[in-house]
């Protein structure tokens, strides 16, 4: 109990960053700053555990077969992998489906030998009062507390066989699948350990009870003595009694073996393929964790992380990246991204493609008009409200959509700007109350980090008018309201601002500024410069500069122009 007090938050941040972000252990150990080689000495290591659980679990499913069936030792190593490994190759859809099927007959017979014994009239008090040794000294107590917890933190690697399903944890949209998110975190992350514990107090109870029927003290803790002991106290037919015995162990063995195998395949993949710059897949070693040949390459050394992101960051924001490899000429990779499409009535007389980014706001003909900018980001609420209100719209910033839902029953905007995931309620779901009642016809411009929410939930009813990925352009987002709300934009018709007109760079925006772009920040840095844009704290000639380089994620140039201006300026 002492050792599971400690392996439960040890291991809940390790579950949380897994499921949150979908990372397994070679992801999350390069993030937390092992490095290269340490994220390779942690795969190693991890490969190992499994490997060893995998031998150990083998070694009871092959006594189990012995004692069961009279089944030679040699053959009963045998089975374990001729079983498992065909289901594992498959992948995770396999492996999930064989939990699923099996778990109910297995905690059906994990808990029968105690529901039988209890039917027929076994108490506890034979494990309550079982006999221990009271001339052992304090000193010796300690120290086998010692050596019983390092056998059980031994455990404490367990972790990541859980964190290789946890990352396919569905992502949360509502409040009520965040609830099940966090319930099935917890109970398949961390509280492992729980379970674990309870396992151990029962089968505590198992052991006084085949030792109180004479089996000898090297057999009373095999899983197979244990609970063939329980059966035949409690049923006395020895056909029936080996049968459960042998579905039991069997069915347990392979269940925890395919999952010893599934994770130990990925980690010895990520081992080998950082070790040997080579990366034939996990199926092959879920055969062999080894291999002869070195693959000779000519090409830099690469972890392929970079690209495994790039990847992901091109599919959440709808787009789709491809490679064409020519060997002895190089690869050329592909990468079409979802960008706004705004239509040209509200602006079509502004001639905006031709001035491009130098075309400046000054606000908008006719009434007033009210915007709603409903977020939980305080930064993207400010950001917002600074930008807009400048331009004559009366702003309103929420940060909840229930905030925002009470809000409309006093004063209803023209237009609502309506962040898709929020806590507590997202905003798909206000948009579809709105469009359910007497505001049906607000126009609603949808805003997510993942361009692949654009549908919505589907309900028969369009839930927006228009749709707008993270991070926008401030721009494009006026000229999507404009057209909305069937407004003509006004320019700032005053002639071109001087260098003159604008503030020098201050040392706390130049700080800022170089850290972000210290640590690669893309998204900080380019938030921050539409600010000093558009607060004129900046000067055009070094906005412009900067603007490049980021648009071509050169941040050691950005830093060194920052530190040339910082000694210019001095």
């Amino acid at each position: 109990m002492l050792v599971g007090a400690i392996l439960f938050p040890t291991g809940l941040p390790t579950s949380y960053y897994a499921a949150r972000y979908g990372v397994d252990i070679d992801l999350m150990t390069r993030g937390a700053g092992f490095g290269y080689l340490g994220s390779t000495i942690t795969s190693l290591i991890y490969a190992s555990f499994t490997f060893i659980f995998f031998a150990l679990e083998a070694a009871i499913l092959a006594l189990a077969l012995e004692f069961t069936m009279g089944l030679p030792i040699f053959i009963g190593y045998v089975v374990s992998p001729l079983v498992v490994i065909p289901i594992v190759v498959h992948g995770f859809s396999k492996t999930s489906a064989f939990h699923t099927w099996t778990q109910p007959l297995r905690v059906l017979l994990h808990v029968l030998p105690f529901g039988l014994l209890a039917f027929v009239g076994y108490d506890s008090d034979a494990w309550t009062s079982f006999p221990v040794n009271t001339d052992i000294p304090e000193g010796a107590r300690l120290m086998m507390l010692g050596a019983a917890s390092g056998v059980v933190f031994a455990l404490i690697a367990q972790i990541g066989e859980q964190v290789d399903f946890l990352r396919f944890l569905p992502e949360p949209k509502t409040r009520a699948e965040r609830r099940k998110w966090w319930i099935s975190l917890l109970v398949a992350g961390p509280g492992w350990s729980v379970l674990g514990v309870l396992k151990m107090i029962a089968g505590s109870y198992l052991v006084t009870h085949a030792i109180r029927e004479s089996v000898p003290l090297e057999n009373a803790s095999d899983p197979t003595w244990m609970y063939y002991v329980a059966f035949d106290q409690a049923l006395g037919n020895p056909a029936l009694v080996l049968g459960l015995t042998g579905a039991f162990v069997v069915l347990s063995q392979l269940k925890i073996n395919v999952t010893n195998a599934y994770a130990g395949s990925i980690a010895w993949s990520n081992f080998f393929s950082r070790l040997t710059q080579s990366h034939p897949g996990r199926v092959v070693w879920l055969v062999f964790p080894w291999r002869f040949e070195r693959a000779s390459r000519n090409s830099i050394p690469g972890s392929g992380l970079g690209l495994t992101i790039t990847k992901l960051q091109v599919e959440i924001l709808g787009g789709d990246i491809a490679v064409q490899s020519k060997p002895g000429k190089g690869s050329t990779f592909t990468v079409r991204l979802m960008l706004p499409s705004i239509s040209p009535g509200a602006f079509e007389d502004l001639n905006y493609t031709e001035q491009g980014r130098d075309l400046r706001f000054s606000g908008y003909e006719g009434q007033r008009k009210t915007v709603m900018v409903v977020d939980d980001d305080l930064n993207h609420l400010s950001l917002a409200d600074n930008y807009l209100s400048q331009l004559g719209f009366f702003v309103v910033t929420v940060t909840s959509a229930d905030a925002a839902r009470l809000l409309m029953e006093d004063a209803v905007p023209d237009i609502l700007l309506l962040d898709s995931d929020m806590p507590d309620r997202d905003g798909w779901s206000l948009a579809r109350e709105l469009r359910d009642g007497p505001h049906r016809s607000i126009p609603i411009i949808m805003i997510s980090g993942d361009a692949t929410d654009e549908g919505g939930p589907r309900n028969g009813l369009s839930l927006h008018d228009a749709f707008i990925t993270k991070p926008y352009n401030l721009d494009d987002l006026v000229l999507q309201i404009a057209d909305l709300l069937k407004i003509t934009l006004t320019l700032d018709q005053q002639a071109p601002a001087t260098e003159d007109a604008f503030q020098e760079l201050s040392p706390t925006d130049r700080a800022e500024l170089l850290q972000h772009a210290q640590i690669g920040h893309a998204s900080a840095l380019r938030k921050q410069l539409v600010q000093l844009e558009t607060t004129r704290r900046c000067c055009p000639s070094l906005m412009r500069h900067l603007h490049d380089r980021l648009n071509r994620f050169d941040f050691n140039a950005i830093a060194t122009l920052l530190a040339e201006e910082r000694h210019e300026s001095l």
